[in-house]
């Protein structure tokens, strides 16, 4: 014991070091296939429709606010979301801008698609730099891979300045037998938590050509 040298430690050290990191970043890497696969099959996809439910959680109210309606997307391209029974709001994205419609009040606005309450929606649905498996690594670290009952949970946060200012950290869950969104959470700077939950989902459905399209003139603009 008394012949082994500080040197052959320090190796030691660093060996232990390295194989203990390689555990800790093999595990997330396990599930990864699972988040490959769902933003690949986008676009084997020419259009999905489905049920939503979005639960807000704002630190300035006591309790959640809670939203239903539908959304259709073609997948890399556009969609068309709306929400409330009876219908109170609509956002339309056709590949350049997004458009919000408060149906109640006949008010618009456009907003940049990279806005933070819009911008996560995009990226899972294969929309903008986010499209392609490896451009949605460019832009999230995985932190923890989570196996559910049926579905896998990735926690993510951004990796990029302009994201990160409004991002906190997104939580995407995919069925692994559908590779289909099941829920997407993401966290604000603010701590507002929004959660979204997709059900019913309905692929390559047939869809009119009129449903990017609204009355410009039945709204006042802000």
């Amino acid at each position: 014991m008394n012949n082994v040298r500080p040197y052959d430690v320090n190796r030691a050290i660093l060996f232990v070091l390295f194989c203990l990191s390689s555990l800790s970043l093999g595990a997330p890497l396990e599930g990864l296939e699972v988040l490959k696969k769902s933003i690949e099959q986008q676009s084997t996809f020419f259009s999905l429709r489905m049920k939503v439910k979005q639960v807000k959680t704002l630190p300035s109210l006591r309790a959640p606010v809670i939203d239903s309606g539908s959304l259709l997307v073609l997948p890399k391209k556009a969609f068309r979301w709306e929400m409330g029974n009876p219908l109170a709001q609509t956002t339309i994205y056709d590949g350049r801008q997004i458009v919000v419609l408060n149906e109640l009040k006949n008010t618009g606005k456009v907003l940049d698609p990279e806005d933070r309450k819009i911008k996560p929606i995009l990226l899972m649905f294969g929309m903008g730099e986010g499209s392609s498996f490896e451009g949605f690594m460019k832009l999230f670290r995985v932190e923890e891979v989570i196996q559910e009952k049926a579905v896998t949970t990735f926690v993510l946060r951004p990796k990029k300045g302009a994201m990160r200012r409004g991002i906190k950290q997104l939580k995407v869950s995919i069925e692994r037998k559908s590779y289909l969104l099941s829920r997407l959470t993401w966290i604000q700077k603010d701590d507002s938590v929004v959660t979204t939950f997709y059900s019913r989902i309905q692929t390559n459905v047939k869809i009119s050509p009129d449903v990017l399209k609204f009355d410009v003139s039945a709204y006042q603009w802000e």
